[in-house]
């Protein structure tokens, strides 16, 4: 709470409100003395029950931190892009309609979250979509299995791709702060080679933007602690020409 901005606790505030619970407004209580920074954790019991009731506070608490929780995660939701969210709802909808036996819809509208995806290049809700395809198969007379079994395996290939990019990334920035940790000179081009073959990336990888995005922030990793981008910059726009073309 403490962390929140003063907009986002009077969004927490409201969020709370709307619940329209009796015990609620000791929850806003509480979260009005917890964002009170002049007010101790140990003042706080009193305050909330005019005596040093612990137990009642910590339960409190307790579901304040749940209601948080709960917010938050809204939050988040509501921020997500659109189209990412609507793949995911057209695959949880059309994972029902199936288990429910309502096949027909339930397949068209896995099909529709297939050619979403496709375009946003969500290869996590891809590998999901052709699971779901594949287990289900027997109840689709029209799905080519082979032909889904082929576009897992592909979509299973990028996944993997954009895996190794982020632990790339994550590594290159760990060994950097070592090197800057113990005064050692960085030579990148003899690191990204070394993590490259480790994570097996290779010259194809970043064939589309997003994850041309992520090779990017790792060859960028050392530019941003010398403030030196020149070096970097070929790199960055040779590969941006072919995925551009």
């Amino acid at each position: 709470i403490s962390q929140m901005s003063k907009e986002e606790q009077a969004k927490f505030a409201s969020f709370l409100k709307k619940k329209g619970k009796q015990q609620d407004s000791k929850k806003l209580t509480l979260l009005k003395l917890i964002a009170d920074k002049k007010t101790s954790s140990d003042q706080i019991p009193s305050k909330l029950y005019g005596t040093d009731n612990r137990v009642a506070y910590h339960q409190l608490r307790k579901r304040l931190f749940t209601e948080l929780v709960d917010f938050i995660s809204t939050e988040r939701f509501n921020q997500e892009e659109e189209e990412i969210l609507q793949i995911t709802k057209l695959i949880l909808a059309g994972k029902h309609l199936i288990e429910t036996k309502n096949y027909k819809s339930g397949f068209k509208l896995i099909e529709d979250a297939e050619k979403k995806a496709i375009v946003e290049n969500d290869v996590i809700s891809l590998n999901e979509i052709y699971n779901l395809l594949i287990q289900f198969s027997h109840y689709n007379s029209k799905l080519n299995l082979d032909e889904a079994i082929e576009k897992f395996e592909s979509n299973r290939v990028l996944l993997i791709q954009e895996s190794n990019l982020n632990m790339a990334y994550a590594t290159v920035k760990s060994k950097l702060e070592q090197y800057i940790l113990n005064g050692m000179d960085i030579e990148i081009e003899a690191l990204l080679a070394e993590v490259f073959q480790r994570f097996n990336i290779s010259e194809s990888s970043g064939n589309n933007y997003k994850t041309l995005y992520q090779l990017v922030q790792i060859v960028s990793a050392s530019a941003n602690i010398s403030k030196d981008y020149e070096p970097i910059i070929p790199f960055v726009t040779s590969r941006y020409d072919l995925v551009s073309v």
